[in-house]
């Protein structure tokens, strides 16, 4: 008999199923039918006397799993002794992480009034999409403030700006590498058709500029044709939970209070609501409460 690695973590799709190795951070995509191989008892001798007509193809599956180092073997006493990973999940706040949005419209008065809240509720990580470059050098100075406090527990933030063609680019440079250098920002990208962004060398490693119009947070964000990180937090959130809203808060540029920065129901707005308030409202629609 063989039996996966404990870290090869399969999970089976409509049409497909994708074979997860969170050690390496690699993954395959597989047949569904190597999946419910997979999810039983691996026996590929037997697997070939049941199913004589597919010999080979149970042959190649083997061949993948240990050319990959997806299997070893094992006799029938020590399965026992090789047990799962526990995949329960649970993160020591209340909210993960956040979106906000900036625009011309966005009161910085307003988001400094939840600082502390974004503290209290143990938010890790916040995704800053602006899209007035004129509000770059506000959203700087409160970058800088909202990492020096304190109060939060804040890991990670990312700043995605949308930058139109004509633009004041040897300050909005100097705004951008600026906020890089702060130690708690992992990214800066840069949406731009603007030719002397798109030429000038980045000088900060954590700076990338895409030549794409965004013009709103409408047709902000889009959907990579790979996974760019495999770990065993975000697995486990996604078995027991909708990983895109669990645990999740944004703030559009007017202030409202949302799960997602698409869907159209607010939980109220920063100006006259705390996000422990709003966060409460969310898990009091969610549980039918």
């Amino acid at each position: 008999m063989h039996k996966l690695y404990a870290d090869i973590i399969p999970v089976k799709g409509y049409s497909r199923s994708i074979l997860f190795d969170m050690t390496k951070n690699r993954y395959w995509y597989i047949p569904n039918e190597l999946y419910d191989i997979l999810t039983q008892d691996i026996d590929f001798e037997n697997l070939q006397a049941l199913y004589p007509e597919d010999r080979k193809t149970v042959k190649e599956y083997k061949r993948f799993l240990q050319q990959h180092d997806l299997i070893f073997r094992i006799s029938d006493d020590e399965t026992v002794a090789f047990p799962p990973i526990d995949m329960k999940w649970h993160i020591p706040g209340s909210i993960s992480n956040m979106i906000i949005d900036v625009d011309s419209e966005t009161s910085f008065a307003s988001l400094s009034k939840i600082d502390n809240e974004i503290g209290k509720l143990g938010v890790e990580a916040i995704l800053f999409r602006c899209f007035s470059e004129k509000r770059l050098r506000e959203l700087k100075k409160y970058l800088i403030c909202l990492s020096d406090n304190p109060n939060n527990r804040l890991r990670d933030i990312q700043l995605e700006i949308s930058i139109q063609g004509k633009s004041n680019s040897k300050r909005t440079t100097a705004d951008l590498n600026e906020i890089a250098k702060l130690p708690i920002v992992s990214t800066v990208t840069i949406y731009t058709l603007n030719k002397k962004l798109l030429t000038a060398p980045a000088e900060d490693s954590k700076i990338q500029v895409l030549k794409k119009s965004v013009t709103g947070p409408k047709n902000c964000g889009t959907i990579q044709g790979n996974i760019d990180s495999v770990n065993l937090e975000i697995i486990s959130e996604s078995m027991h939970h909708n990983s895109c809203l669990n645990c999740k808060l944004s703030i559009d540029s007017s202030g409202n209070i949302k799960n997602c920065p698409s869907m159209k129901q607010s939980f109220g707005n920063i100006e006259n609501t705390g996000l422990e308030k709003a966060f409460f409202i969310k898990i009091s629609d969610d549980t039918g409460t």
